[in-house]
């Protein structure tokens, strides 16, 4: 888990829309926490990498190696609601992943999942390594499933 944390802190910077997103959310008064199965110290390091720190108000990352406490249970949700002290019901969580949209319900949030659009292959492999799932699906139209 380590090293992969350590390789998702050097990705490539996540898509321009990434940016616009947060900085829109957070010019409507909406508080961005971001929440990830990596370790807090990934989570942070990209955030400020990539510039967008300055829109999330919080973020909730694994803090120690406990898989039991990653998706689908709820746990790194519910401790961003109790720390922002929101009710659940006033939360959104943007996902993509079904393990991560299944924590986020299990913790009484509603839920967004965006999907990447489907792109014809490409005959050469990318140069780059492939970008977050959770930030390259900022990038694709929202397919809207709520709770």
């Amino acid at each position: 888990m380590v090293a992969l944390d350590r390789t998702v802190a050097v990705l490539p910077s996540p898509p321009p829309i990434t940016d616009e997103a947060f900085a829109l959310l957070a010019a409507a008064g909406t508080q961005v926490t971001v929440i990830s199965n990596l370790a807090a110290t990934a989570v942070r390091t990209f955030l400020i990498r990539h510039g967008l720190d300055e829109h999330v108000r919080h973020f909730a990352a694994r803090t120690r190696p406990d898989r039991a406490a990653l998706p689908p249970a709820p746990d790194l949700i519910t401790a961003a609601i109790r720390e922002r002290a929101a009710p659940a019901r006033s939360c959104l969580f943007v996902g993509s992943a079904d393990l991560d949209l299944t924590a986020a319900r299990a913790a009484g949030v509603d839920t967004i999942r965006y999907r990447r659009r489907a792109t014809a292959p490409t005959a050469e492999p990318p140069a780059t390594p492939p970008p977050n799932p959770w930030f390259d699906a900022l990038a694709g139209e929202p397919s809207i499933a709520r709770r």
